[in-house]
């Protein structure tokens, strides 16, 4: 897998997970593994995960230098992972918003965080000048999509290093 990776989502959150951040546990997919054997990678997810997750995408022009492509790929959370067939639906879903590139892009699945009080997402670019500070959007309350989906009622953060 290592020779697959680039900088993505995945990848950097792996990262953070070694620095011993607070990162819930996750699995990373090829598309080409999962459109070749659905069966395999669902039984592996399945065997990892107890409860609910999120299939997240993580594409490799995704988080860029030069751009950002930030909320254009699909994201599912609250996944029942025993459930198969709705497991199996998500997945598609995540890797049918790829496109023409699915095939040579990955995705991962998460433990979904239980009782969220805040939640958002932190850039290393601002995303209209592409200044390089750090740039932290959130929205406290229990729904984790509401910063991705690019709904009212966030807040943001700046940090100049």
């Amino acid at each position: 897998m290592a020779n697959l990776m680039k900088n993505n989502k995945a990848l950097n959150l792996l990262y953070l997970k070694r620095k011993n951040f607070c990162v819930p546990d996750l699995k990373i997919f090829k598309c080409s593994d999962y459109l070749k054997n659905k069966q395999i990678i669902i039984n592996r997810i399945q065997k990892k995960f107890k409860d609910l997750v999120a299939v997240r995408s993580s594409a490799y022009d995704e988080d860029g230098s030069r751009i950002s492509n930030a909320g254009k790929y699909s994201s599912i959370v609250n996944c029942k992972v025993k459930d198969t067939n709705s497991l199996s639906k998500h997945i598609s879903k995540v890797i049918d918003s790829y496109g023409e590139k699915k095939r040579n892009n990955i995705f991962f699945v998460q433990s979904m965080v239980k009782n969220i009080k805040l939640s958002g997402v932190v850039l290393t670019k601002d995303l209209n000048t592409y200044s390089p500070y750090i740039v932290i959007n959130y929205h406290k309350g229990p729904d984790p999509t509401i910063v991705t989906s690019g709904r009212k009622k966030t807040h943001s953060l700046k940090y100049f290093p």
